[in-house]
């Protein structure tokens, strides 16, 4: 059975391997291949911002570290302490994805004006090396590639009778679905990196977070809904650079090497779905918005199990 999946994103890449593993004839067809795609932007570490669907979302990103978990070392993954912070005393939504709990802070380590936070290790992922890896992978493993961008789905399921739509910020165009919108996030780029990631999502100046990478740690961020505007804005680094000091006054001595700007494809929910049309079947699998690493695994396994059941 011939499958067409459409994006070469973190989303499009783990869904062609995981049917090139299930036997599927796949071909991978994108404008734009690592590592000129939005994920190589991505933050990229292992846990859910900006993404609906709180329940499902729990699974496919509980199934995805698993598949971190089994990965090889060397592809671009490292394992690191995150804390996470809390505004509140209610349990935490996310907490049931964490295979192997999760542990309340030390005192000492959280900032002034947080009640509390939780502490677990947790994947994080250096885009280019990894994408790269899958990318690579895909074509040892028999897939085909092609560079082409579709005015719309007809013309791919002219192609094929069975397309993953996996376009991220592409499927308002590609899918014509108005509710795909795009969420700009800066980026700030310093040495010497801390010694763990730091996250808040929900307080007055979320997005926060540090990420530590290999030589250096990203900073951000901002979520701007419906904003195209890719060019970096001076007030939008410094209120990054001054809510992370807060976060780790290490920052305070940290040297800015870059600052740049990306599109994260936001929806209100992911869809991941069958739709079936007289000229073929497709499975969208698109909308995750701040969370494509974090659910990348999970998602290409439901897009098998739905794609056994279309067809």
């Amino acid at each position: 059975m011939k499958v067409l999946v459409v994006g070469a994103g973190v989303i499009g890449l783990s869904t062609a391997l995981e049917l090139l593993k299930q036997g599927y004839s796949v071909s991978l067809v994108a404008e734009s291949f690592p590592p000129h795609t939005t994920s190589n932007l991505a933050g990229a570490l292992w846990f859910p911002c900006q993404v609906g669907l709180r329940e499902k979302v729990c699974q496919w990103a509980k199934r995805t570290y698993l598949r971190f978990r089994s990965m090889q070392t060397g592809v671009g993954i490292r394992w690191i302490p995150l804390l996470k912070l809390e505004c509140s005393q209610e349990r935490p939504w996310w907490k049931d994805m964490f295979p192997c709990g999760v542990s309340p802070a030390p005192p000492y380590l959280i900032p002034l004006g947080y009640p509390r936070g939780f502490i677990a290790d947790v994947p994080m992922i250096e885009p280019g090396p990894y994408l790269e890896y899958l990318f690579s992978l895909f074509r040892e493993q028999g897939g085909e590639v092609r560079e082409k961008k579709y005015t719309s789905l007809e013309e791919a399921l002219e192609e094929s009778p069975v397309v993953v739509n996996c376009t991220g910020l592409g499927a308002r165009e590609f899918a014509k679905d108005p509710s795909v919108y795009p969420i700009s996030g800066h980026m700030v780029v310093v040495d010497a990196p801390p010694d763990y990631a730091v996250l808040d999502d929900e307080s007055e100046v979320a997005p926060c977070y540090i990420f530590p990478r290999q030589q250096v740690a990203l900073l951000g961020g901002t979520a701007e809904k419906e904003d195209l505007d890719e060019r970096v804005r001076l007030d939008r680094i410094g209120k990054i650079l001054s809510s992370c000091a807060r976060l780790n006054p290490q920052i305070l001595y940290s040297q800015v090497l870059e600052t740049y700007v990306g599109l994260r494809p936001g929806r209100d929910t992911v869809r991941l779905e069958v739709e079936k049309r007289k000229e073929g079947v497709v499975i969208h699998n698109y909308g995750h918005g701040g969370a494509g690493f974090t659910l990348s695994w999970g998602v290409a396994e439901e897009v098998k199990k739905l794609l056994e059941t279309a067809l």
